[in-house]
């Protein structure tokens, strides 16, 4: 699926948008390097696969997202991926949520020119977290490697991010109980404003 002037996969208001990939399938969605706007000023979707709601990624099949104008995946909401195998590459961030994004399982490559994983909610101290559960998580970013407001939480998974900047970045909490992290990067490898346990 592509476009060459929009987010080709846009979901405006949904509630919550799931993705299932196939098992056996091969995918590849991607956007153009400018957009058109249907209004004046009105320039919010911006990635590949958008969503101002709830964004989730379930299945077994193989997903390549490439984002060409800013992100690769954006949600307004939470970003949730589950399962898949998963190849992002974007021009900005390579996966944005805002309140949230949880990584489940799956197996996650991404290389950004901004920050790899980002949930970017600073106004709602419950929200704008990362957090990894399970799962292998490689990223190469320009910038951030995972980048959280108030929390960025790693239980499980198997972690390898190479950065410009800090590794693990969370203008909050971090959290690290389990998985498993190989960090590379241009400034600190974990760094958390208030507290880091």
């Amino acid at each position: 699926i592509a476009s060459a002037d929009f987010s080709p996969i846009y979901g405006q208001q949904c509630k919550s948008l799931t993705i299932i990939l196939e098992e056996g399938s091969d995918n590849t969605v991607s956007d153009g390097a400018s957009y058109e706007y249907d209004r004046n000023g009105d320039d919010e979707p911006d990635a590949a696969v958008f969503s101002h709601d709830n964004l989730i990624f379930e299945g077994d099949g193989r997903l390549r997202v490439i984002g060409n104008y800013q992100e690769g995946i954006r949600g307004r909401d939470d970003v949730t991926i589950r399962s898949g195998i998963l190849k992002i590459e974007a021009v900005n961030d390579g996966i944005k949520g805002k309140d949230s994004v949880e990584i489940e399982g799956g197996t996650i490559t991404v290389t950004a020119g901004g920050d790899g994983v980002q949930a970017s909610n600073d106004s709602d101290a419950d929200k704008g977290y990362v957090r990894i559960t399970g799962g292998g998580l490689s990223i190469d970013a320009a910038e951030k490697g995972i980048k959280a407001e108030t929390l960025a939480e790693i239980t499980g998974g198997v972690l390898d991010v190479a950065a410009g900047d800090d590794a693990v970045h969370s203008n909050g909490d971090i959290r690290i109980s389990g998985g498993r992290l190989a960090l590379r990067s241009g400034d600190d490898g974990v760094h958390a404003d208030r507290s880091l346990s």
